[in-house]
């Protein structure tokens, strides 16, 4: 049954293996690699991870996105070293970056240390794209255009 479900190339590297934890176990090194070299793909995601930054003109969610896929890369390797709040930490972290006063008022808060990757997200999405330089602490302050001219 295993024989039919192969491609050609697959079926060829199984080609007169007659015991079915054989031709398993070599298709299991095929497709998810041995042991060292899936460590030294982590360590090379980490690495990658590592010197991980925001990009010039990116977007919050691009910048997101692109964090996460290597995230998940590296969780699909069987690493456990990211968690969740680990990923949102890292990603507060980078975005000090672009906004170091954002990031500081995220840390500060209670949940920061359970928050997850999608509520960091949305915490900066949030700020970013509905702060109004003219509004502090609930408080609106007149913009240029509403304050009233002197009349001559």
């Amino acid at each position: 049954m295993i024989l039919q479900c192969l491609t050609p190339e697959e079926n060829n590297k199984v080609n007169g293996m007659v015991n079915a934890k054989q031709i398993w176990d070599t298709l299991k090194v095929l497709f998810e690699d041995d042991k060292s070299v899936s460590v030294g793909n982590i360590e090379l995601l980490q690495s990658k991870n590592e010197k991980f930054c925001i990009l010039e003109g990116e977007t919050t969610k691009a910048m997101f996105d692109r964090f996460m896929s290597l995230i998940n890369q590296i969780r699909a390797l069987g690493a456990k070293t990211w968690d969740d709040n680990s990923a949102a930490r890292k990603i507060c972290r980078v975005y000090r970056q672009r906004n170091n006063m954002l990031a500081s008022i995220i840390i500060e808060k209670d949940n920061y240390h359970t928050m997850s990757p999608q509520e960091m997200l949305v915490k900066l999405m949030h700020h970013c794209g509905s702060i109004n330089p003219y509004t502090l602490m609930g408080r609106h302050w007149a913009t240029p255009s509403e304050v009233a001219r002197p009349t001559r």
